[in-house]
């Protein structure tokens, strides 16, 4: 399986190898056979490796894009680079040097999806997963070569990601807005009924630097950055129901993912 694309552990058995050497000779692409044989998308990219077939990605010209969404610094496009920060992954194809561009969200933020693909003026398909999320899979090289350029989004990104300080002050509110849709969550507490809000990632300066511009922008304390020692991430939290909807009203864009806020 391609590293970097999608990363599921395949399912390894005779039987589901079998079934999608069966509907590959029978023409089916990657995604009408996880759709048929309920499996991932990591997993017939495994046995498409094993069995030297080629990995293809279709072209199609049906669907014009706004290749330079992410070429200029705007509200919407440092929202939605930092939602890609977070949740999106940038693929290199090294044998024919092509760059694309994917975001899974889970099921029931589909919409969001939605709204991601109206930015970039498109109408390409969000494709259904078994895994109880949906994706968008696109290659741009503009794209994709504006991300890292802009916005320091590169390959393998999740332990290398820096915060990118180039975004124009002013942006910084959408683009950790963005990050905390994709990684972060906010919650009241039964035991105290005091307001939660986090930030997960495996990159320490990254979360240190959004830490730094929360702090200025919000009047908070600086706390420590937790690290989970089972996963190797780090976990920036705040909580008290003064503190956490400051940092809310901070973050506060027209065009977040609207059951993050507070309610």
């Amino acid at each position: 399986m391609p590293s970097g694309i999608y990363k599921h552990k395949p399912r390894i058995s005779k039987s589901i190898e079998k079934d999608i050497l069966k509907l590959y000779k029978k023409n089916y692409n990657g995604i009408q056979i996880t759709k048929t044989l309920k499996c991932s998308i990591g997993t017939v990219w495994y046995y498409f490796k094993k069995n030297n077939i080629k990995i293809k990605y279709k072209r199609n010209p049906k669907y014009p894009i706004n290749s330079y969404a992410f070429s200029k610094y705007t509200p919407e496009a440092c929202y939605w680079a930092g939602l890609l920060a977070a949740d999106g992954n940038i693929y290199h194809r090294k044998d024919r040097n092509a760059y694309i561009l994917q975001i899974p969200l889970q099921d029931r933020d589909i919409g969001h999806l939605k709204e991601f693909i109206r930015f970039l003026k498109t109408k390409r398909p969000i494709y259904k997963t078994p895994n109880k999320t949906h994706l968008v899979l696109i290659e741009n090289r503009i794209l994709c070569m504006d991300l890292m350029k802009n916005f320091d989004i590169t390959p393998r990104k999740s332990l290398t990601i820096q915060y990118p300080t180039q975004i124009p002050e002013r942006f910084n509110k959408c683009f950790i807005r963005g990050v905390f849709d994709g990684d972060g969550c906010l919650h009241k507490a039964k035991a105290d009924n005091q307001l939660y809000f986090k930030i997960s990632g495996a990159s320490l300066p990254f979360l240190q630097k959004i830490q730094e511009i929360l702090i200025n922008r919000c009047s908070l304390n600086k706390t420590k950055i937790l690290k989970n020692k089972q996963s190797n991430c780090y976990s920036l939290i705040y909580s008290g129901n003064k503190q956490v909807p400051r940092i809310m009203e901070f973050l506060n864009v027209p065009f977040s993912l609207q059951r993050k806020n507070i309610n």
